[in-house]
């Protein structure tokens, strides 16, 4: 059974430190966040910008959710399109937050992510471990992405998909099947919420129409 390196026993919390440690001023662009992350790969990424978007405090700052989900599907599609360093467009990269808000949010959520790093391990890594297996995690990004968009409407309603990004690219960066396989039921139960949220609109202006 394959072994986990020494440095790889806080997986997402070193994503989560790095972001921190590597970022500076009083406000935190979207340039500032890749730039941090220039030597890691599309799952680092993507699991900090999905961290970025499940933590409440920062999350929760109206246009974030849809600032975030238009990042993922950037850099998850170029992932699939063969691209491994992603070009983001300079309007996006300029969009920041203040950094001591994303401190905070960072620390609020650190000790979730130490907590998770405990369970992080290769296993079934055909799942996840090969060129192909992890487009399709890309792909599963990617969709996940999209829902965020109607999602950010409903109140937390971006924790879902937010939180099966993040699973995704800690499979992708710990070898770890099982947790693609968590990312991919979290899919699954984004559709379903997905569904229900339109159903809900649907009968909402049927109900409006009768009226």
């Amino acid at each position: 059974m394959a072994q986990r390196k020494p440095d790889d026993t806080q997986i997402l919390a070193d994503v989560v430190d790095q972001l921190s440690s590597n970022t500076s001023g009083d406000q935190v662009s979207v340039g500032d966040v890749l730039d941090a992350f220039e030597d890691r790969s599309i799952g680092a990424l993507c699991a900090i910008i999905g961290v970025i978007a499940a933590t409440p405090l920062v999350g929760a700052i109206p246009g974030v959710s849809i600032l975030t989900g238009m990042l993922v599907i950037l850099i998850a599609s170029q992932y699939v399109a063969g691209r491994d360093s992603p070009w983001i467009p300079a309007f996006l990269r300029a969009r920041s937050i203040a950094r001591d808000t994303l401190k905070e949010g960072m620390k609020q959520i650190r000790p979730y992510a130490v907590w998770v790093d405990q369970y992080i391990k290769p296993r079934v890594s055909w799942i996840i471990a090969g060129r192909v297996q992890r487009r399709v995690a890309a792909v599963a990004m990617c969709l996940l992405a999209l829902t965020m968009f109607p999602l950010a409407l409903v109140p937390w309603g971006v924790q879902a998909p937010a939180t099966a990004i993040v699973m995704l690219g800690v499979a992708m960066i710990g070898r770890d099947g099982l947790f693609a396989l968590i990312g991919y039921v979290l899919s699954v139960l984004t559709i379903f919420v997905m569904i229900y949220f339109w159903d809900s609109v649907s009968a909402f202006l049927v109900w409006l129409g009768a009226g």
